[in-house]
């Protein structure tokens, strides 16, 4: 296969999306370290804080966000715990696809290869939006490798409502920043206002990036039956005013439904963007899912 020695349009465009992360670096409260890992799939970039000896936390972002999207949440996470913010492989950010992942195994195998290249055995996973289906995904692929499984309004328990297709899909391919900002906007609570750094990297990586489909298998709802082999201890949390879903109150019933140990929460005053919209109430549910240190 071709290695791509970029996956944005141009090395300066490159350059112009690495300075808007770094500027969105500065809201990261913790102190950090970058490492790159290296799978069959290309170079996985991710942003680590916390203590060396505290349990392994993965952290997994939405669609074209970047791991930066947790600056809300690293400082509380980060406390005792280990925590890995990983650009995730084949959508916008660090990390530099070579060879396109072709179905659920492999996307799999990639976060497979990038924990055995971090020296983990068993972690916890934090999966918000994409990062939520790509988390469960991996508990259903290789559950002897997570611990527990923390689901911020993930995809895949419901289908999209066509508003989402339109809206993104729209956005995306006209990569007006008027288009971006907009759809970013909706799926957000009335009266939030997402921060200003995190916008502009989010709109030059949209503009920049090289849309190739460096991943191949697309999002798709988990059947019932997948559903009931999820064995782990899961936290789901869902905003009141969650946007994307075709029907959001059976996100939450599909969730009790067939998943056995599931322990669901609706945070008001949030919609799919509940990691920033409500971080103190986020934090505070996952850390007392985890139970005492």
């Amino acid at each position: 296969m071709a290695e791509f020695l970029s996956n944005f349009k141009t090395l300066e465009g490159e350059a112009k999306y690495i300075a808007a992360y770094e500027a969105t670096l500065r809201l990261w409260p913790s102190p950090f370290e970058f490492f790159e890992i290296p799978t069959q799939w290309g170079r996985t970039h991710i942003i680590v804080s916390g203590p060396q000896d505290g349990q392994p936390l993965v952290l997994l972002h939405g669609m074209h966000l970047s791991a930066t999207m947790w600056f809300p949440n690293i400082a509380t996470l980060s406390q005792n715990y280990r925590v890995y913010a990983l650009d995730t492989i084949g959508g916008v950010g660090r990390s530099v696809t070579v060879n396109p992942l072709r179905n659920r195994t492999e996307l799999a195998g990639w976060l497979s290869e990038v924990l055995d290249g971090l020296g983990i055995v068993q972690t916890h996973i934090v999966g918000h939006s994409y990062g939520g289906w790509l988390a469960l995904n991996f508990a259903l692929n290789m559950p002897e490798r997570v611990v527990r499984l923390i689901l911020l309004a993930p995809v895949g328990l419901q289908p999209f409502v066509s508003q989402f297709w339109l809206r993104g899909l729209q956005a995306m391919i006209l990569s007006r920043r008027s288009l971006l900002t907009s759809f970013m906007n909706w799926m957000t609570v009335d009266g939030f206002r997402v921060n200003e750094l995190f916008v502009e990297q989010f709109v030059v990586g949209m503009k920049k990036f090289h849309h190739r489909p460096y991943i191949q298998a697309m999002p798709s709802v988990f059947t019932d039956n997948e559903l009931r082999q999820i064995k782990h201890q899961t936290l789901l949390l869902v905003g009141e005013d969650e946007v994307i879903f075709r029907y959001p109150d059976l996100v939450v019933e599909r969730a009790k439904q067939f998943i056995q140990h599931a322990n669901v929460k609706v945070i008001p005053g949030a919609s799919h963007g509940l990691p920033m919209e409500q971080p103190k109430q986020v934090d505070k549910y996952i850390l007392n899912f985890f139970g005492p240190k």
